[in-house]
């Protein structure tokens, strides 16, 4: 029974609630153990055995926590993300990069709470690229919603020195990501009139496609091989070439209308080896 003049708290290792003390103005008792035979037990015999009183405690701390593995790790499909926003949307620029590449940890590993706040910070015109790019290095999973917001972002961006790096790492992350529902767009990017002869683009286009891996990519990339035979157009046949054996690497099926593209061609770097693949030999 709870006494007038006590204060009552949940233990930091089992989490139970019982009496921590008296009453008083000011004290602290976030720290309490409540020391039953269990926690007692557990905190004696690892102490006795040399590990440090203060250490055993945090971990058997850690160890109630929800968003704790049972190795110790973080589970950050379970971390909370509400701190990591706030973060986001008033930190300092390197702790906005810093929670914006950890919510998108988190949102590749199926935290739900964190997927919108990634879009719409990958959206959101008033943010910086650094934090966008920081964003964009900690995805590595498919997630059809962040698929669309990196699509578009891609399609917001206007070439230049400034954006570069950033649109480089778009490309890099989707190809990373694998996600299949990148690839219809992607090749709608690639057959924009406005991009016909903007070979390098086409050349990021293509290799991203080999990555995702989607057969349903081949007609394009193949259609890119056709029509960057020209040296100014060397850029994209190999990375064309080279997507086309992503594709098919592992697979024993390789058209022969594919083959015959490459064939005569083999001075281009890493050709020939391609096409040794490809031939089966």
């Amino acid at each position: 029974m709870k006494k007038n003049n006590e204060e009552r708290g949940d233990c930091r290792i089992c989490g139970r609630e019982f009496d921590v003390g008296p009453k008083e103005e000011g004290a602290d008792y976030s720290e309490a153990l409540c020391l039953c035979d269990e926690c007692l037990e557990i905190v004696l015999s690892r102490v006795a055995a040399g590990e440090d009183f203060a250490g055993v405690v945090f971990d058997l701390k850690l160890k109630q926590s929800p968003f704790i593995t049972e190795d110790g790790f973080l589970d950050l499909s379970k971390y909370p993300a509400d701190h990591l926003i706030e973060d986001l949307k008033k930190g300092s620029k390197k702790r906005k990069r810093e929670a914006g590449r950890l919510l998108a940890s988190m949102a590749s590993k199926g935290n739900i709470d964190a997927v919108d706040p990634v879009c719409e910070a990958l959206l959101n015109p008033d943010l910086d690229p650094d934090t966008k790019e920081g964003i964009i290095e900690g995805l590595n999973a498919p997630n059809k919603k962040i698929t669309k917001a990196l699509i578009n972002l891609l399609l917001s961006l206007k070439p230049s020195n400034t954006t570069r790096r950033l649109i480089n790492r778009i490309f890099v992350t989707l190809g990373k990501m694998e996600d299949k529902t990148a690839v219809r767009p992607l090749v709608e990017m690639l057959n924009r009139k406005k991009n016909r002869y903007n070979y390098r683009l086409k050349a990021k286009i293509v290799s991203t496609l080999g990555k995702i891996g989607d057969e349903s990519a081949i007609d394009a990339i193949a259609d890119v091989l056709k029509r960057s035979k020209s040296r100014t157009a060397g850029v994209a046949f190999g990375a064309a070439a080279y997507a086309l054996y992503d594709i098919y690497r592992d697979k024993k099926d390789v058209p022969s209308d594919v083959i015959s593209e490459l064939e005569g061609l083999e001075e281009h770097p890493g050709l020939y080896y391609i096409l040794r693949e490809f031939r089966g030999y």
